[in-house]
């Protein structure tokens, strides 16, 4: 590995607003739902879409519900973050800086923290254990159109690493650590429209052929298939905890679902809130909820299910409710970043 203060890393994650306010929401939301790869409709078609239907009603609702979880730190996502970037710069004593994808930090002022420390070659870290359009490519590619005084030379990016073996274990743990026998557990993943994984498919025919078509998918579409990377994480965190995959859940089991969904098109399913409608009125004594997409407590593992879940849940008739913290700064999880960093810097 380079030494001599030449080698940093970079942490990639979504971004947050700076204020829980309307006013601050309008920009970070506009910057978000502009991107293309959230939003893949022609440009006029979205502008008007984005500014004049979900702009001036989201700003407000938006805003309501991140003054919900907002701390003294300011916005969770954000804190927990630069938590873990002091703990990475003492594990691996070179500079750490921090980019979102969409508002502050952002990638490139990140990169110039970077450069004015010296740094030659980056370690990227995104945040993101699962490959979609809407997350982990908008973000590479914005990193590689930003980089500046850098090449794609000097940067390693981690790949997905939704079933590299040290993250499930980590992963695992962290729910062993909280679970009972008698538990039920949803793991909620972060949803996409269907076109979206369409789109990504290099088949042209193959996602969402069939009910199973996640479970027995080609290494070819396992690449970018969005969902079939959810459904492996889950899988493989099922086998490790002991448990076996239900569609519903149950007691001593493991569900998944998708949240977060916007606008009427076909997002992908199960979909979340219907799952927890449906556990309160099947009586689930005990359900603990888990999102696996994330890698840090943010809007929608705090609120939107800490918070709107719970609500749908025992107004249904449920028992018990937890959401289960995301990685977080877990120890665990802050060494093996370290470890993929070095792993990324051992080159010539």
């Amino acid at each position: 590995m380079r030494t001599g203060g030449t080698t940093g890393v970079l942490l990639l994650n979504l971004g947050s607003p700076a204020r829980p306010t309307a006013f601050a929401l309008m920009p970070y939301l506009r910057e978000f739902l502009m991107d293309p790869a959230v939003i893949d409709l022609p440009y006029w078609r979205r502008f008007l879409l984005v500014h004049g239907l979900i702009l001036p009603f989201r700003s407000f609702r938006s805003a309501r519900a991140y003054r919900r979880i907002w701390t003294k730190e300011g916005s969770p996502l954000i804190a927990i973050t630069f938590r873990v970037r002091r703990e990475l710069e003492k594990k691996l004593g070179m500079p750490v800086a921090v980019g979102m994808r969409y508002g502050h930090p952002r990638t490139r002022e990140a990169l110039e923290q970077l450069r004015d420390a010296g740094v030659e070659k980056i370690a990227v870290l995104p945040q993101y254990p699962q490959f979609a359009s809407a997350s982990y490519e908008t973000a590479v590619q914005h990193l590689f159109r930003n980089a500046g005084m850098f090449s794609r030379e000097d940067m390693r990016v981690l790949p997905p690493f939704f079933e590299e073996p040290r993250y499930l274990d980590c992963l695992a743990n962290s729910l062993r650590d909280v679970l009972a026998p008698e538990d039920a557990l949803l793991l909620s993943f972060h949803g996409v429209p269907e076109r979206h994984l369409r789109k990504a498919d290099p088949t042209g025919a193959y996602c969402l052929s069939s009910r199973e078509c996640c479970r027995r998918v080609p290494q070819e579409v396992l690449a970018r298939c969005y969902r079939a990377q959810c459904y492996r994480t889950a899988e493989e965190v099922a086998r490790r905890l002991g448990r076996e995959i239900a569609d519903d859940p149950a007691e001593g089991k493991v569900s998944l679902g998708f949240q977060s969904r916007l606008g009427n098109d076909r997002w992908t399913r199960p979909y979340t809130d219907e799952l927890l409608l449906k556990a309160g009125e099947m009586d689930i004594a005990n359900l603990k909820v888990a999102c696996p997409s994330f890698t840090a407590d943010c809007l929608e593992t705090l609120e939107e299910i800490g918070m709107e879940g719970r609500r749908i849940f025992e107004e249904a008739g449920g028992g018990r409710f937890a959401l289960i913290p995301s990685l977080n700064d877990r120890p665990e999880w802050v060494e093996l970043l370290a470890a993929y960093a070095r792993e990324l810097l051992e080159w010539g």
